[in-house]
This record gives C-alpha cells, structure tokens and sequence, in this order.
C-alpha cells in the first residue's frame, strides 16, 4: 500500500509541472513573499519542505535593513486580519551572502522580492541581486512595486 502511494503522489507531482514566466516549475504552487519569510522558516516544522512547491517568492527585500513598524502590526477584523509589519528586512546584503547560500537549491526555485521607496532604490538592489540570477535556483526578481506606489502617493499627500 506504501508503495503504491508514493506511485500516486509520483505521478500527481508529474502532472502539475508548469511554466510560469519562462520558468519551468514542478508545480504551479508559488508560496508568497511574506507567508513563509526567506523560505526556509516553515521547513523547521516536521513534514514541512519546498520540495512539493514551484517556487518560494521571498520576503520583501531593500536596500539597506529595516526594522519595520513598530507594534502593534496586526490587528483583527471580522473578516480576518490586517498587518502593517512595514517590510522588516535584514537588507540585501545579507540576503545576498547570507541567506540564498543557506537555503536548499535543490529543493525548489526561488524569486527574489525587491521593495524600494525611489525607482534608483529599486536598480541597485536589481544590480546587486543580479548576480544571483546566473545561478539556476534564483530566475526572477519581482519588484514590489506596491511599496514604490504607497511611497510616491504618501509623498504627494504631505
């Protein structure tokens, strides 16, 4: 019976491959930036790993480190729950030399989120990160644009 399970869930795992993007990915399950952190924190917990996922689009990335919005950062609601955690980083150096070497390539793919507050903000850590991109388990960058948005329209407010 063990072994026919691994046979189902062999050919279930075959049959969700997909291309996103022009990235070819063994399922279209893309965990999300934030949801999972660097990607690497959920698999602490047993019978958890990126193995069954696409790819892990990582936490929001700036420039430099960023503490993030003091507490409270979330709060309730009837129709579940609003978070204002303010893009707590450790900054792209860190995550460049620190945690894309630790986490487990051979696992699933992983894409970069980039967040920035000015358009030249956004092309250095672009730059910076772009050498990651030459490696197979880093193929996309996804800018947060959101957060350049929020950032212009809080500028023209003031």
């Amino acid at each position: 019976m063990q072994r026919r399970h691994k046979s189902i869930m062999a050919t279930m795992q075959n049959n969700l491959h997909t291309n996103f993007c022009g990235m070819s990915l063994k399922s279209p399950i893309i965990l999300l930036s934030g949801c999972v952190g660097f990607g690497e924190e959920y698999t602490r917990i047993k019978g958890f790993s990126n193995t069954t996922v696409g790819a892990v689009c990582l936490k929001g990335t700036t420039l430099e480190p960023r503490l993030g919005n003091k507490p409270h950062r979330i709060a309730e609601t009837p129709d579940g729950m609003l978070n204002s955690i303010g893009l707590q980083n450790p900054g792209t150096n860190i995550v460049i030399n620190e945690i894309m070497p630790s986490l487990k390539k051979n696992e699933t793919r992983f894409i970069i989120n980039i967040s920035g507050s000015s358009i030249k903000e956004y092309g250095e850590i672009a730059k910076q990160s772009n050498s990651l991109l030459t490696k197979p388990t880093l193929q996309k960058m996804h800018p947060d644009v959101l957060t350049l948005e929020a950032t212009a329209w809080l500028s023209s407010t003031q």
